[in-house]
This record gives structure tokens, sequence and C-alpha cells, in this order.
């Protein structure tokens, strides 16, 4: 992406705008902060405007920059949950092999941007 710094600035000024409190509040400087998706997304906070705005500012940009976004959904087990890490791990192949797929009939190249799980 050869507009990597400028995508990276835009995307750091939306977390300042929205999250300034957050951040400040935090020890961690505004490129080391983050939002998770859950906190954004979740239905324990389905009605706030704020995390709706950042939410769509975010996927506006991503859409400006000709970015593509792919998703994973799993289904845990009630009676027999699967550990987190087997969860994370499937996901995180589904979504690399669906990446490559996509790059290949493309017939391009780039990067993945992930997110270590502690």
């Amino acid at each position: 992406m050869a507009r990597w710094r400028e995508y990276d600035r835009q995307y750091l000024y939306l977390k300042r705008k929205f999250f300034a409190v957050e951040i400040d509040q935090s020890s961690k400087i505004d490129a080391v902060w983050e939002v998770k998706g859950a906190s954004l997304l979740g239905p324990r906070n389905a009605s706030s405007e704020r995390n709706r705005a950042f939410t769509y500012s975010v996927l506006d940009l991503i859409k400006d920059f000709d970015g593509r976004i792919f998703g994973v959904s799993l289904l845990k087990g009630v009676v027999n949950p699967t550990p987190k890490t087997t969860i994370y791990t499937k996901a995180l192949q589904i979504l690399a092999e669906r990446y490559d797929l996509f790059l290949r009939e493309a017939g391009s190249s780039g990067c993945m941007n992930l997110e270590r799980r502690a």
C-alpha cells in the first residue's frame, strides 16, 4: 500500500477524535492504544452513537483507500466450548486462506495487520 503513512495518520486522527479521553487516561500513546471490536459493536454498546460514528468513519477511510475487509464468524460449542486459542487460530487460518485467494485472483500482493490476543 503506497499510501500507508497517509492512511495511518488519518486512522490515528479518528482514534484521537473519538477516544481522546480514554487515550489520555491510559498509559499508552495513541499509536499503541486500541479499542476492541467487541467494545465497539457488542450488544452492550449497540446504542452508542460515538461507537457507531467511529466504526462508520473507519469503514469510510478503508473505502477511501481502496482497502478490503475480511471477516470470519465461528460458533462456539455450548455444551463443550472450544478453547479460545483454538478459535482464534482457526479464524486466522481461514482469514489467511481467503486473503491469499483474493490476492491470487486479483493478481496482486498485500499485507495483513493482525492484533495480538493475550
